[in-house]
């Protein structure tokens, strides 16, 4: 291909300076999904950190685009929990205003010309790429214990790379029978008066499952003083929340359950399974999901414990009822949740691509 042809295919292409306010892990997936368009010829990109700014901004977790002419912000934030005034007149300064946790009844603390800029961005999880700004620093390993564990079980030289895009795809595969399919829920205790009756749901639906279905489930909390404490003997092991391992074990799993995060965020294990094509039984949802992501379809919902096993007696009984729910979540990941699709479907409402 000669220079001009080369040219010619560049041409038209949007050229989007790309702010990042600070390295949260929140925004990672975002800043992934430009590096994807990048790499794939979609965009010109560059990339500019505006740490030094930070008091310009209601909070570190956001994300700015530049491009077209437009100013194009994405809030990774978990919820609403920044200061409104200040939030306020920085919505004002933009065009565009995507939220991970995005509710149209909350939006109603917003005067109507700030409200009117904001849009659901939809999940998050944190999903990376090699040359994402955002990953993590390699350090020295300073622990004898630790440095031998590393000899013996090499890790990559960034913890960024346990989470690039393709560890979570494995796509929807063909349907497991009944007495097969395999069920996953790792969850843990928050501390705090405020937090009592979560953590006594996850504790419920641990101990129910694992009674029901003792040998199709796997799950259990993380430990901490608080577990200890409450429910000694539901800790699982350390293998099961070793990020690596962990991945495995949720691509190996067909019903995998979420819970809500904090702030009533989506939790990112939802965006995980989603990105997993799983079969899918979440709290139901406080903050909006674009693109069509529907309970029945894509997920069931509850509200108690007694729910959560009911939903997963209903999917335990039909085997097909799984595998459609994986089919349209590899279908839901493909179009609005693989981070270069995230960030395509924020650009062509704001008519960039």
């Amino acid at each position: 291909m000669d220079a001009g042809s080369v040219e010619s295919l560049f041409a038209g292409y949007p050229d989007v300076r790309l702010r990042l306010v600070s390295r949260s892990a929140h925004t990672s997936q975002v800043v992934t999904g430009f590096l994807m368009l990048a790499r794939r010829r979609r965009i010109a990109l560059t990339i500019e950190d505006a740490g030094h700014r930070r008091e310009e901004y209601p909070h570190p977790h956001l994300v700015e685009a530049f491009v077209g002419g437009r100013r194009i912000a994405f809030d990774m934030l978990d919820g609403y929990n920044f200061d409104v005034v200040a939030a306020a007149a920085y919505i004002r300064g933009v065009d565009l205003y995507f939220k991970r946790s995005c509710s149209t009844f909350r939006n109603g603390v917003f005067p109507a010309e700030v409200r009117a800029k904001i849009r659901p961005l939809g999940f998050n999880y944190h999903v990376t790429c090699p040359e994402n700004p955002i990953n993590p620093v390699p350090v020295e390993i300073k622990s004898l214990r630790k440095r031998l564990i590393a000899l013996l079980r090499p890790r990559p030289a960034e913890e960024g790379e346990y989470f690039t895009v393709e560890k979570f795809e494995c796509g929807a595969g063909r349907r497991v029978a009944a007495k097969r399919l395999k069920i996953l829920f790792l969850t843990r205790l928050w501390e705090g008066e405020q937090n009592r009756a979560i953590n006594a749901m996850r504790i419920a639906i641990v101990r129910a499952l694992g009674e029901r279905y003792p040998r199709n489930f796997t799950g259990g909390v993380t430990d901490t003083p608080l577990a200890r404490a409450l429910c000694p003997e539901l800790i699982v092991a350390e293998k099961y929340t070793d990020r690596a391992r962990y991945l495995r074990l949720m691509r190996r799993s067909d019903i995998c359950i979420g819970s809500t995060g904090l702030w009533d965020s989506i939790g990112w294990k939802t965006g995980e399974y989603v990105a997993a094509a799983r079969a899918v039984v979440n709290e139901r949802f406080v903050y909006e999901v674009p693109g069509g992501f529907r309970e029945g379809v894509n997920y069931l919902g509850y509200a108690s414990a007694e729910e959560c096993v009911a939903q997963v007696d209903l999917l335990m009984r039909c085997p097909d009822a799984v595998q459609r729910m994986k089919e349209a979540n590899a279908a839901y990941y493909r179009e609005w949740l693989r981070p270069d699709a995230l960030v395509g479907q924020a650009l062509r409402q704001a008519e960039m691509l």
